[in-house]
């Protein structure tokens, strides 16, 4: 058999001490398998780690997103050909009393040394701050079955697993330790080649099953190898080494009390640490009970210290035995059947409709590791150690989603006082350093929701407040119909506006021409260029909602997190549609009409898809790690905008639409080339002609629209002398600090395809899925 054999470790200090390593070492622990017609629970936090880099998604570029999520769908289309189901669970928060947030924090400190590696031109990998929410989305779209738990997975995913009788996909060795009947089918040794059983392969082509090869490790076949045959002893074995609960330090006077092999010529770590099995599994088969090894172990720590490690031994041993959970009743019963009651996290009570947004991965991590323990570690992106932390321009944001969820701590009556500080850990040149953060109470000199208000609150105001909090003047609201695009919009202005360094117009234009290759703005496009009037507007998208909806991912995003066959999106769009007496049969023209304009937008990301290939590098052409530097910072932004929607009961964007770091580093490099980047620009989007190009620029003016003079750094974007000499483009304007025009010049006269919609009429908002109804 061959066997897709990848040398990775999602985390080598993960899970068991050097157990990963040992049973690679000893094959025969392995048996083969073919996994076809079954359940299977998959360690989501270890499965989403381990596509990135099994598929070589480029992290260099801080995330290509549209790469990971195609990954994903292949890797799901291989169980599904195999009738294999997935159900995916998810870590929550870290636990309180912090014994894995240590060993995160640890991680956290190697991911700042590596991300400094990246910066200066080395290969190295760091999975990227919006992978997760990637992944998600994938999960969405696909209708595969998730879930989050309210802390570390690990036991609920075992129990799942028990409950169901059938494996767990995980590279994490702590499920070596769980007893789990099925077996536990290892990431690193999952060939996603499809075979076929055939009953008679030289007579009959008829198929008895599609399958997949695996590797599978069972419990009961390494206590056989140990020679134990109580499951105690094999936790006790587990715990010895060293997991996430025991520091392995704790029993460096034991091992000076038993035999270990001799050391021969390699004094590695992981040699130490194989002396360190070999040894170990000895001394087991000379133990005759559990208790009598608990009690030889603690005698050899030091007297001080003998009660706090015979503690930690008995939550180790509880920690693997028995696990027990209810998430087969998630998984089991339909949505409407599903049971919520009220729910704490750390001290806050939470809403119902926030509890449900939880488990279906809504709410970030980093929102629960703040209501759990007031923590939260900022993962460094690829930034040299001499940068500004990319997340410090935005950190206001922060504040903002702090002080909404925070406020569950304390009931309606007291939610004008504000919970205690945030202890952020973030980068500090070459180390991580803790900074207290105090929530927001106010914005604009208003206080602001409490979370258990939140669902009582109008979307249009919710949305109207995720805009305040990115900076917008409401009273000035560009006159873009889709509130998709709005957002967008609005976190590029904020991420101008709070940049370490100076941003050009460049970037604006990598960044929004990214997104029309990704498919950001394909309802924009859609919509806007034949829509003068809201009227216009609402009668067409409620058409594209209606017949093409399976077609527009912004429409396929909208409806994600509802569960009903109507979204909230749909059943406003149609009430709308109908108060203002607008049939959708009108006018006739509108199949022909989109069917035109998408075909002008798959044109144009024919065009950009060659911003797809790995850029090269010499010594003339080197890695622009200031380039990568300022896009992380656009990601901290959006990444901290969509933790302030995500507590307003809003959804938005996927970042696989949004953000590929290699196209928009092959962007910046293309038109820091170019003489006139807009003339370039232009000729991209099909010319001056075109409806795409007049409407792009509107959307550059209204990223740039209220932006102070001398923010932007200054480009040069003449044209040549020998040309034609032509008016000044958008670009010189703004570079110059002039004031922007409304529109490129198409064909000597101002053409306008915007659609006159502020934040203030009924029809904003409307593309953010509310989920509250609970």
């Amino acid at each position: 058999m061959l066997y897709v054999h990848v040398v990775f470790r999602v985390d080598e200090e993960m899970g068991i001490r050097g157990l990963t390593s040992f049973v690679d070492d000893h094959p025969e622990l392995l048996t083969g398998f073919h996994l076809h017609d079954t359940r299977i629970v998959i360690d989501g936090n270890n499965l989403y780690h381990f596509l990135y880099y099994y598929f070589h998604v480029p992290c260099e570029y801080a995330g290509d997103y549209d790469q990971f999520a195609q990954c994903c769908d292949a890797f799901f289309a291989a169980l599904h050909s195999c009738s294999v189901t997935p159900y995916v669970v998810f870590d929550g928060a870290h636990a309180a009393d912090g014994n894995k947030f240590k060993t995160s924090l640890a991680r956290a400190c190697e991911r700042v040394h590596m991300s400094n590696i990246v910066a200066h031109g080395r290969r190295a990998k760091i999975l990227p701050v919006l992978a997760h929410s990637c992944f998600v989305h994938v999960l969405q779209r696909l209708g595969v079955q998730y879930v989050t738990c309210d802390f570390e997975a690990d036991h609920q995913i075992a129990a799942l697993a028990r409950h169901w009788n059938c494996p767990v996909l995980t590279n994490d060795s702590d499920f070596f330790i769980y007893d789990i009947p099925a077996g536990v089918i290892l990431l690193d040794y999952l060939n996603l080649c499809c075979k076929v059983l055939r009953e008679r392969p030289k007579h009959s082509s008829e198929v008895v099953y599609r399958y997949l090869e695996v590797q599978i490790f069972y419990c009961q076949k390494f206590m056989k190898f140990l020679c134990v045959d109580s499951h105690s002893l094999l936790v006790l074995f587990a715990t010895l080494l060293g997991n996430d609960i025991v520091d392995g330090r704790n029993f460096d006077n034991f091992f000076l009390h038993i035999k270990l092999p001799k050391i021969h010529n390699n004094r590695s770590q992981s040699s130490h640490r194989n002396r360190k099995i070999e040894g170990l599994t000895a001394w087991l088969r000379t133990v005759s009970s559990a208790s009598d090894a608990i009690a030889y172990i603690v005698s050899k720590v030091p007297e001080n210290g003998r009660r706090s490690v015979g503690s930690l031994i008995e939550l180790s041993l509880d920690c693997y035995c028995e696990p027990q959970t209810d998430l087969h009743e998630y998984f089991d019963v339909d949505n409407e059947q599903r049971k919520y009651t009220v729910r704490t996290l750390g001290k806050c009570v939470l809403p119902n409709w926030f509890h449900v947004s939880i488990r279906r991965g809504a709410i970030p991590t980093a929102i629960l590791n703040v209501l759990a323990s007031r923590r939260l570690l900022l993962l460094s992106q690829i930034e040299a150690s001499c940068e500004v932390s990319s997340y410090r321009c935005s950190q206001r944001l922060r504040q903002i989603a702090y002080g909404i969820v925070l406020s569950a701590s304390n009931s309606v009556a007291e939610c004008s006082s504000f919970a205690a500080c945030v202890k952020e850990f973030d980068r500090d040149f070459k180390t991580l350093k803790m900074c207290s953060v105090e929530p927001a109470s106010q914005l604009n000199g208003k206080p602001l929701p409490c979370l258990s208000e939140v669902s009582h609150i109008d979307r249009r105001e919710r949305f109207r407040l995720l805009l305040e909090s990115l900076d917008m003047s409401v009273d000035g609201v560009f006159d873009i119909m889709i509130p998709d695009t709005q957002f967008l919009i609005a976190v590029m202005r904020y991420w101008i506006l709070h940049a370490t360094e100076k941003l050009s117009c460049l970037h604006i234009h990598a960044l929004l021409l990214c997104c029309v290759k990704l498919g950001a703005l394909d309802c924009y496009f859609l919509i806007a260029p034949q829509s003068a009037a809201v009227l216009d507007a609402v009668c067409r998208a409620t058409w594209l909602l209606e017949t093409k909806k399976s077609q527009l991912s912004t429409f396929a995003d909208m409806t994600a997190a509802d569960d009903n066959e109507s979204s909230v999106f749909a059943t406003m769009l149609k009430a709308l549609a109908r108060g203002l007496d607008i049939s959708t049969d009108r006018p006739s023209d509108f199949a022909a009409i989109e069917d035109i304009r998408k075909a002008e937008v798959d044109k144009v990301k024919d065009k950009l898809g060659r911003f797809d290939a790995a850029p090269r590098h010499n010594h003339a052409l080197t890695y622009s790690a200031a380039t990568v530097y300022a896009f992380a910072e656009f990601q901290t932004c959006f990444l901290s905008a969509a933790c302030i929607s995500s507590v307003l009961g809003l959804t938005v964007h996927n970042p696989a639409s949004v953000l590929s770091g290699t196209v928009v580093y092959n962007l910046m490099r293309e038109l820091r080339t170019r003489t006139n980047p807009d003339m370039y620009i232009t000729e991209l989007l099909g010319g001056s002609s075109s409806v795409l190009t007049s409407c792009y620029f509107q959307l550059v003016n209204a990223v740039l629209s209220e932006v102070p003079e001398g923010t932007l750094e200054a480009i040069d974007c003449r044209p040549k002398k020998k040309g034609k000499r032509g008016k000044k483009t958008s670009c010189r304007a703004v570079s110059d600090g002039s004031e922007s025009s409304d529109a490129p010049v198409v064909d000597g006269n101002e053409e306008n395809f915007v659609v006159n919609c502020d934040i203030d009429n009924r029809f904003s908002g409307l593309s953010f899925t509310e989920d509250l109804s609970y």
